[in-house]
């Protein structure tokens, strides 16, 4: 594989070197400044939490978000030919995208045109391999063999700027799994002797190159599911407690779907309104759930830091990109994460069951109660609390998006301007 370096400020960064981000209009920009995050109170608490000015800040984050929207673009253009895409965290103004093979000519072409090349703001890679569909379905199959060969307590996903699939192992039994290299011989082994039409097509795609292991001493779970056992505060019930995320336009609530037996909500504003549960998931396609309610002037979204916020968006994730927690339960408000892996099955032992279609961003500012509370930017929607990795600074949430489409609900939105 080969980077190209050709590095393409297509939206903002020329600007924002003369200007610091004060001369951006809708001309020179190929988004509409209507400000798809807005969110001043949000950009001020990141500003507040990692140092860096509220200047820096806007132009980041603008320049992620006009970078998803490139690359959903080339993606509709060019389908099966981009393996990966990916920012790098605030204060950066850079993207990488990676193609399976050569970069279309046309792409290239373009910008050229418009002059755009040079600036060393995105890096074009060629010769990335399988399409992210392949990848995808390589890391199920991984994901399939682990599960069917009793494995535990192990996250896995697949690593867009390597190009590997991850596994982290933990375990008490470092004598067994002492040697990573024998761990995967005997994976490999089991992937291509045990793997039956149609899988075996995707088994002969995978090799010992495209995997890496790594054997973590553990005395306890991988994570911790953030419900807690009575106590009151957003979901109510006689068993894990949870928090509330999203409204949906049935008349219903996201929260995530290992909790279960709610009967009433209370949203921070005081109210108490009877909820009844709908559908639920906690498995390998995701965590996440609803329950439905007969309050129709239920508030779209409450937190006391950020003031009420009508959604404007769900989106999927994209790795590098900053994101905000409310953890309702807890009261808190962060926005000092960054997104890191996309993808990602934990095994949880302890649980009885993994979970997968995980989003994992750094920092843990949460506790228990906080499961379902909502992940966004601000004025977009984007995920669901699951809990936190229990050996290090990360938490995980499944994707609004994903929920929506698996759920066939819909959250609460308001119109661009409004």
């Amino acid at each position: 594989m080969k980077a190209m370096m050709i590095m393409i400020c297509f939206l903002l960064v020329p600007f924002i070197a003369q200007s610091k981000f004060g001369n951006l209009t809708d001309t020179n920009t190929i988004l509409p400044l209507q400000k798809l995050e807005a969110d001043s109170t949000v950009n001020k608490l990141l500003a507040e939490e990692i140092g860096f000015s509220i200047t820096e800040i806007e132009a980041s984050k603008y320049f992620q978000n006009a970078f998803y929207q490139y690359v959903e673009e080339l993606e509709i253009r060019h389908p099966d030919e981009i393996t990966a895409a990916w920012v790098e965290p605030i204060p950066n103004i850079k993207g990488h995208i990676r193609f399976r093979s050569k970069a279309p000519n046309i792409v290239i072409v373009e910008l050229n045109e418009r002059d755009l090349l040079g600036n060393k703001n995105i890096i074009v890679y060629e010769g990335g391999g399988h399409s992210r569909k392949i990848n995808e379905s390589r890391q199920a199959l991984v994901v399939k063999m682990l599960e069917k060969n009793g494995y535990r307590n192990l996250e896995t996903y697949f690593d867009v700027k390597t190009n590997k699939i991850i596994i982290n192992l933990y375990t008490t039994d470092t004598a067994k799994y002492t040697n990573s290299g024998l761990v995967k011989k005997r994976l490999i082994e089991q992937i291509k002797e045990n793997t039956t039409p149609p899988d075996n097509e995707i088994a002969n795609l995978i090799s010992s190159k495209d995997i890496k292991i790594n054997i973590v001493r553990s005395d306890g779970p991988i994570m911790e599911l953030q419900s807690i056992v009575r106590g009151g505060g957003i979901f109510n019930s006689a068993v894990p407690q949870c928090s509330g995320s999203f409204t949906l336009y049935n008349q219903g609530i996201l929260t995530a779907g290992h909790c279960t037996s709610v009967y009433s909500y209370t949203n921070l504003s005081g109210g108490t309104v009877s909820v009844t549960p709908a559908v639920s998931v906690s498995d390998l396609s995701g965590d996440f759930g609803y329950f439905k309610h007969q309050d129709s002037g239920l508030a779209e979204y409450f937190t006391p830091s950020l003031s009420k916020v009508h959604f404007r968006a769900s989106k999927s994730s994209m790795q590098g990109k900053s994101i905000c927690l409310f953890a309702a339960y807890t009261n808190q408000a962060s926005c000092n994460h960054t997104i890191e892996i996309i993808g990602v099955t934990v095994f949880a032992e302890h649980l009885g069951w993994n979970i997968g279609n995980l989003v994992k961003v750094t920092g843990r500012n949460s506790g228990k109660g906080d499961s379902g509370s909502p992940w966004h930017t601000g004025s977009t929607a984007y995920g669901i609390h699951t809990g936190v990795n229990t050996y290090s600074e990360h938490s995980y949430f499944s994707p609004v998006v994903d929920a929506e489409g698996f759920l066939g609900v819909r959250i609460k939105t308001v119109e661009i301007g409004r």
